[in-house]
């Protein structure tokens, strides 16, 4: 009996830790702001309204493990405004699926997106979207550096109105995620 308990005992120290599954595979969001001016591909939304906009997000995401990821949120601004003390003025709806290349750190995501204007009449629009964004880290360890995190995020992302604008917008960038210092 001792070294049945000792030979349990070693099997448990010696056992790989094991990963966290989620239970299922969606993930869902809240988001909320504040801000002075709503600032839309380079126009200020807000300056006629002499108040904060105060703007969230509801969202779901589900993982489609090998086939990528789909999901939608509704973003919506209220804007404060001295005179009228304040309006729903745009609720979007959003719709997407994504896929990540994992061999070449592409991510490709296209969309639809419903923007709702309550108060302004015909001003309801639709787009379809694509986005690319590329993890660069693969390039920086193929020149070997030791690096496990992107550094400058490049993206691609195309926006073409199909209802009323009939406008395309696009826009290409690039990004780095840091966290601010620990001040506690």
């Amino acid at each position: 009996v001792a070294r049945k308990a000792s030979w349990l005992a070693a099997g448990t120290v010696a056992a790989e830790p094991v990963e966290y599954q989620k239970p299922i595979p969606i993930t869902f969001s809240l988001d909320y702001t504040l801000v002075s001016d709503y600032m839309w591909r380079g126009q200020d939304l807000t300056r006629f309204s002499h108040g904060p906009s105060h703007q969230g997000t509801v969202g779901a995401e589900i993982d489609l493990g090998s086939y990528g990821r789909a999901g939608g949120n509704v973003w919506f601004q209220f804007q404060e405004d001295y005179n009228t003390h304040g309006s729903l003025k745009e609720v979007d709806y959003t719709a997407y699926y994504g896929y990540t290349v994992e061999a070449i750190g592409l991510d490709i995501e296209v969309g639809f997106i419903f923007y709702h204007f309550p108060h302004i009449e015909r001003a309801n629009t639709q787009e379809i979207y694509t986005t690319f964004s590329w993890d660069d880290s693969i390039l920086w360890r193929a020149l070997g550096l030791d690096v496990k995190d992107p550094i400058l995020n490049p993206f691609a992302s195309f926006y073409f109105d199909i209802d009323e604008a009939g406008g395309v917008y696009g826009e290409i960038g690039i990004s780095h995620e840091f966290a601010l210092a620990d001040m506690g």
